[in-house]
């Protein structure tokens, strides 16, 4: 794996199956995420994301067409990329508020937004290491049951 793309590997499964990719971000992040929700990406093979990745910033930088996959924008130092990719499929965990107390849940999301920051190297700027991972919107699927251990 590039080590640029290093940072994503927390956030990705590769199965074809929700309930994996749940029982995934559960393992990882378990029953209290530090942030407010963790996301795994599932349903896309790692080369083709992360060439999808790159293939965004290329086109920023070519100053080409563009991509079917999202879209990349510099910073106005020309430092960090955000780059934002669309048509994912990921779950989310998190606790949410049920009642008078909290329950941990894992939902499914199609035709998902997901956005990253990454550092610019060289000139014209390139894809540095990315930093920063969160998903922006997606079509609700519904949660998702783990099995119980």
């Amino acid at each position: 794996m590039s080590s640029q793309f290093e940072f994503l590997d927390k956030h990705y499964c590769a199965t074809d199956q929700s309930q994996v990719a749940a029982q995934v971000v559960f393992e990882r992040h378990g029953p209290f995420p530090r942030a407010r929700t963790a996301v795994v990406v599932y349903a896309i093979d790692w080369n083709e994301w992360t060439e999808a990745i790159a293939q965004v910033v290329r086109a920023y930088s070519d100053r080409s067409a563009g991509s079917r996959a999202g879209t990349a924008v510099l910073d106005v130092n020309a430092k960090q990329w955000r780059i934002v990719l669309t048509g994912m499929r990921f779950v989310s965990a998190g606790r949410y508020s049920q009642g008078s107390g909290t329950a941990y849940r894992v939902n499914e999301y199609r035709d998902g937004t997901i956005q990253l920051k990454a550092s610019a190297v060289g000139h014209p700027p390139q894809l540095g290491e990315i930093v920063h991972f969160e998903h922006l919107s997606g079509t609700l699927v519904g949660p998702v049951e783990l099995p119980q251990a």
